[in-house]
């Protein structure tokens, strides 16, 4: 009954800093649009650009969560860091989402 407690726990906690960190994350890169391209917003994105922001910022959170924030929760009993490979391939994959679309916007 306390694992079930304590993952419940983890579960809640997982989510609020997941909004947190994509409230924050969304707000920097409205901002650097907003300074880079020129207009507000992902209005004027082609080929996906809110669904490509949402996948760069859910991998980031991802390594960030399972290889810093996972070790100072409720349950971390079977807490184990992503390998070191994997924390590579999804931080540049999540980078590239992110800047992918801001790039396609400038040569569009």
């Amino acid at each position: 009954m306390r694992t079930l407690i304590r993952g419940m726990l983890e579960f809640l906690r997982m989510t609020v800093l997941l909004l947190f960190f994509m409230g924050i994350i969304g707000q920097l890169e409205n901002s650097v649009v907003k300074m880079i391209i020129g207009r507000e917003g992902y209005d004027g994105f082609r080929f996906g650009g809110n669904f490509m922001f949402l996948i760069g910022d859910l991998l980031l959170f991802m390594v960030f969560y399972r290889n810093y924030l996972q070790f100072r929760g409720w349950y971390t009993e079977e807490a184990e860091r992503l390998p070191k490979r994997v924390t590579r391939m999804m931080l540049g994959f999540g980078f590239a989402c992110i800047l992918l679309p801001i790039t396609i916007a400038l040569i569009l």
